[in-house]
Formats: structure tokens, sequence, C-alpha cells
């Protein structure tokens, strides 16, 4: 496909406006955040999430490349083809802040069929490719991934730590290995876990209140369950995922995962991450 053939939307999803970051009420607790000391007679045998933080603690070996995946993808149903070096030679003569803006992808009809943003290496890559098919470690309860991800991780906005660019995609690797993130950050962390674990985890980018953000659902049996990646947790696990249909204030845009794509071609004032007013965009092709 040639560039003339593709058409940039510059809206980026409002930059996919994922320098926002909410719902994020507080700062992360310290890893090694301990209760009062207590007296002999008092002591307690730990919780599951005292176990799971001394496991935090660790450095884990990262044992897959953190770079994201390369490839290109095919729109549904045209099976029109973009690689991601086709992206980097249309973006490479931008300055860096337009660089580090997320972009949509429109075919010639202008409907949408991918979405890149920029990685650490100041390069542009699919939002699939974010995904790597990596996790830190095994979970042993459903709880773990979303639970981990929220200790583990501070919330940090990208222009913060990569300055002079807006909004910077991180790798689950990269952001376990760092211990910092924004939205999307936290977001492909869980997600990428969560697949490993055997669950549909998409990560959704869209508006949380207004404001962009990125956030992740799971499918199972029917329902579809919604879980904020940048939800921080006190010393105890909220083990129950909440339903996706009780949180109207998030509004999808689009969802991905690994090799897939899909567009909210309905209204974004809905509860629902099924149905036909979902659009199966694109497939990614490592």
């Amino acid at each position: 496909m040639t560039d003339r053939s593709i058409s940039l939307a510059l809206f980026a999803l409002v930059v996919i406006g994922l320098l926002s970051g909410k719902p994020e009420t507080r700062s992360d607790m310290p890893l090694d955040n301990v209760d009062s000391p207590t007296l002999p007679g008092q002591l307690r045998a730990p919780s599951e999430e005292d176990l799971l933080l001394e496991n935090l603690n660790h450095e884990v070996h990262l044992d897959s490349p953190e770079q994201p995946r390369r490839g290109a993808v095919r729109s549904v149903p045209e099976q029109l083809r973009l690689s991601d070096y086709e992206v980097r030679q249309t973006v490479r003569s931008m300055s860096m802040e337009r660089r580090s803006y997320t972009y949509t992808w429109n075919l010639p009809s202008g409907r949408p069929f991918a979405i890149t943003a920029e990685g650490t290496s100041q390069q542009h890559h699919f939002a699939h490719g974010y995904l790597t098919d990596w996790h830190p470690f095994p979970a042993t309860r459903s709880w773990e991934p979303w639970y981990a991800v929220a200790q583990r991780l501070r919330y940090q906005r990208d222009h913060h730590r990569y300055a002079g660019r807006l909004d910077v995609w991180q790798t689950g690797a990269e952001s376990w290995r760092l211990g910092t993130g924004d939205c999307e950050d936290h977001a492909l962390l869980l997600a990428d876990w969560l697949s490993q674990q055997g669950e549909d985890a998409r990560v959704v980018l869209g508006k949380y209140q207004g404001e962009g953000h990125a956030w992740v659902v799971t499918i199972r049996d029917e329902r579809t369950w919604l879980l904020e990646a940048t939800r921080k947790f006190g010393r105890r696990a909220l083990r129950q995922y909440p339903l996706a249909s009780t949180l109207p204030d998030y509004q999808p845009a689009a969802m991905f995962n690994r090799d897939t794509l899909w567009i909210n071609d309905g209204s974004h004032q809905t509860t629902r991450y099924d149905g036909s007013a979902w659009r199966v965009a694109a497939h990614f092709q490592p």
C-alpha cells in the first residue's frame, strides 16, 4: 500500500488522550510498606497479598525481548496491507513532538483500520506489537495480575519521563523493569499477563469522564469485565472483577489484542464491548 492510499488521522484519538491516567486517585503504596510493628503474641500469618508483595520486591528475569513486535496489518475485509516500515517512512519527517502522538490510520473511505504509537526507541509500532506475549511470573489466582500491576507500577506521565515527547508506549517487560508508566502502559502489561493466563483480554482506548484513557476488558462466559489498570489498591486485593455494564463513565472507541483491532462504529456512550457496533477493522501479522 502506498502512502497516498492511507490518510493519517491527526486527531490521534485525541492523542488517544493517553496523557490523563484517570481514574488514578493516589500514588502507589511503596512495595516495602509494612503494618505497625507487632509485639510477641500479636504476630499473624502472612496473607496472600503479603506473600505476593514479597515476590514483587525481587527482580524478575526478563527472558524475552523488551521491544515491540514488528509486522503489518491487513484491513478487513479489503485486505489492504500497511507495514510498520511504511508507517515509519510517513512519520520520520515529523517533529519529535508530532512523532510522539498516537495515530489512527484510515482507509481511502475514511474508515480507521490501524493504530500506531511511538515506543521508547522513538520508532512507531502497531498497537498489537506492544503485546509481546510476556508476563513477569505465573499467577496462581485470577486476581493476582491486576493486584500486582497496581502495586508494582507507579503512575507517571510520559512527558515527565520522556522530555519533549507527549505519548510513549512501553511493552509490559519495559514497564515492569522501569516500575512506572501511564494508563496505556498499565493496560498493556495487565492485558498481556491476563492473556498468558488464558483470558480473552483486550486493551481499550477511549475516554473516561471526558478525558482520554486506556483500560482493560476481559470477556468470559458471555460477560464482559472491566479492569481499571491504574487503580491502586491498599493491602487487600479487589478479588472480584467489576462488570463493564456497571461502569458507564468509560467510553470506548477502539480495542485490540495481540492480533485483532476492533473499532466502535456505534455510540461511545455504551457499556457493551461486543455486538454489531464493534467492527473488526484489521488483523496484525507479526
